[in-house]
């Protein structure tokens, strides 16, 4: 990583920082996101040749949000953890289930880093429980939900009980799922897929039977830094 920004890092972030530079054998990247967006979090893109952090600005790079980024980056780099994608076989792209997927696999994702970061970084606690507030308070608010919005209920539901489960959102969270049905549902989901947070393969072709999502439509995608390639296997040809 480079100087400038490594060393505004805490001992802890360094650490990780190095440990997984030393793995991969490539230094981690910090660039400036070019496109307009939120102006609030930092992003990783992670590829075969490595791995970018990203901000908006050179002044803003929290190290809790650091940390954060690198967790996603020794997954997928160092423990080899594949990533949800559009699957290259489908012939024409969507760009709005290529993001759906991406959100999803970052969903999954941070049911095993965040815990991760709010045991290092305590107070990041508030940060997960303000935007558990905000995400509720807003389906809260919508009389009826499709099916975009039954997947997130469901899938915000397992996040909540399983990183947050003391939080004040549960009881607001249990009201909504019990108001549109969807109870059994929600535990099934639930009771499911957390055994299977070790086996991402596994984890995935549960998460698309329950939430009714394509499976043909999507690939998991593994990379090899060292060598740098990467290749995808359809989420339909697992069993």
């Amino acid at each position: 990583m480079q100087k400038e920004y490594f060393n505004r890092l805490g001992k802890i972030t360094k650490n990780l920082c190095l440990e997984i530079e030393e793995k991969i054998q490539i230094s981690i990247n910090v660039s400036l996101k070019d496109a307009e967006g939120t102006k609030t979090n930092l992003s990783c893109n992670i590829h075969e040749n490595g791995a970018d952090i990203q901000t908006f600005s050179p002044e803003h790079f929290p190290d809790d949000s650091v940390f954060h980024e690198l967790l996603h980056i020794k997954r997928i780099l160092v423990e080899k953890i594949p990533k949800l994608v559009f699957s290259q076989l489908v012939d024409e792209s969507d760009h709005k289930i290529e993001t759906a997927f991406t959100k999803q696999d970052n969903a999954f994702e941070h049911l095993i880093i965040i815990p991760q970061e709010i045991s290092t970084f305590p107070e990041r606690l508030h940060y997960w429980e303000g935007i558990m507030e905000r995400e509720w308070s807003d389906i809260h608010s919508k009389e009826k939900v499709d099916q975009n919005i039954t997947q997130f209920i469901l899938v915000q539901w397992v996040f909540l009980k399983q990183v947050l489960a003391e939080s004040p959102c549960l009881e607001l969270a249990r009201s909504i799922i019990n108001k549109h049905g969807l109870t059994n549902q929600s535990n099934e989901f639930f009771d499911g897929l957390i055994p299977l947070l070790g086996n991402k393969e596994k984890a995935m072709l549960f998460w698309f039977e329950k939430l009714g999502n394509p499976k043909k439509l999507a690939a998991l995608k593994y990379f090899d830094v060292l060598t740098g390639n990467s290749h995808e296997v359809p989420l339909c040809q697992m069993q």
